[in-house]
């Protein structure tokens, strides 16, 4: 292989690391978003909406104890969705990277 297309090889295999990175990123920050928006709406609800979240859904149980649920299982759900993202679309373009690019 000549200078030049060694030169090609690894300007095409860069511009595809950055492209698989700038995917990761964006998709590892809507998930970051998805959760700090879960935080911050239950935050607020907590020190605007005391009434709110003291509303029953079922006798005995608040809206409030509900939600804090929600927020302890929605981390669980965001990391799942993230590794099955990973599972079917970073990992396979890692492994085409490594095999002579995408």
């Amino acid at each position: 292989m000549s200078t030049g297309g060694a030169a090609r090889a690894a300007s095409s295999s860069g511009t595809a690391v950055r492209e698989i990175v700038r995917r990761q990123m964006r998709v590892s920050l809507l998930l970051i978003a998805i959760m700090l928006v879960c935080y911050f709406t239950f935050a607020l609800l907590m020190a605007f909406a005391k009434g709110f979240l003291a509303r029953e859904i079922v006798d005995g149980l608040p809206l409030g104890i509900v939600l804090s649920f929600l927020l302890m299982v929605i981390p669980w759900v965001l990391a799942w969705i993230y590794v099955s993202w990973a599972n079917r679309h970073h990992d396979k373009a890692c492994d085409q990277l490594g095999h002579g690019g995408m």
